[in-house]
């Protein structure tokens, strides 16, 4: 992966106000200035926790902190290539519905998720397979259903399969997704527009969901999440 300044910013090595740091612990970086990097995290104050691969610095740290909306990630996490393929649907009886955290009353599979919305917990959940675990994870599914109907208004009201939304641990690492993702969280949809191409779809949204999340492509889907922080990347498949 590579991280690009996309304007003028300051990296610093604590999370801290730039006036309660010393010289030594902040270093400006120039626009279009790009790194790669190792790995990458959120941190407080709208900031992002990234480990480059080189040093930078007079201190020649490798660990900095930069402001989310200076920076955008380009490019794939090594090995991260899901495909649903490898994580088949199985039957799930949830006749009588289910709870999620932090929600007293039943929810149903053929149930929106939004009322008057277009996906449902089903898809969601992959048919019951993967339900969220915790109540953040099912407000950031909220956020996306939301996000996902802005997506279908943009491409005219196409239809809109959904491959992929919110998976736990082990089906994430079943079909090969980066032990990082925002699928974890509820916070990531894999999807594709009926009579559109993959790329054309990441292309096309990518100027309305701008510095929101990340933006990808595959050979047969599109790729959304609400990470907070520019990113985009194609998958090999």
């Amino acid at each position: 992966m590579k991280l690009t300044a996309i304007s003028d910013t300051i990296f610093k090595l604590r999370v801290k106000p730039l006036r309660e740091l010393s010289a030594s612990e902040k270093i400006l970086i120039p626009k279009g200035s790009e790194f790669e990097v190792v790995s990458t995290e959120s941190a407080p104050a709208n900031c992002l926790k990234v480990r480059l691969d080189l040093p930078i610095g007079p201190q020649t740290e490798k660990v900095w902190y930069a402001f989310k909306e200076h920076v955008a990630l380009l490019g794939n996490e090594l090995n991260n290539n899901p495909s649903e393929e490898d994580d088949p649907q199985l039957p799930q009886d949830y006749a009588d519905g289910f709870i999620l955290p932090g929600y007293p009353y039943r929810f149903y599979l053929p149930d929106p998720v939004l009322k008057g919305g277009t996906f449902t917990w089903a898809e969601v959940t992959k048919n019951g397979q993967r339900l969220p675990t915790s109540k953040a994870v099912v407000g950031n599914v909220l956020q996306m259903a939301d996000t996902m109907q802005n997506v279908r208004e943009l491409f005219g009201d196409r239809p809109i399969k959904i491959m992929s939304w919110y998976r736990d641990p082990i089906s994430n690492k079943r079909v090969g997704g980066s032990p990082r993702s925002v699928h974890l969280i509820g916070g990531a949809v894999d999807f594709c527009v009926s009579g559109v191409a993959p790329a054309e779809v990441q292309q096309r949204l990518g100027p309305w969901w701008g510095g929101q999340g990340g933006l990808a492509s595959g050979s047969s889907f599109t790729h959304i999440d609400n990470r907070g922080y520019r990113a985009r990347w194609r998958y090999s498949r």
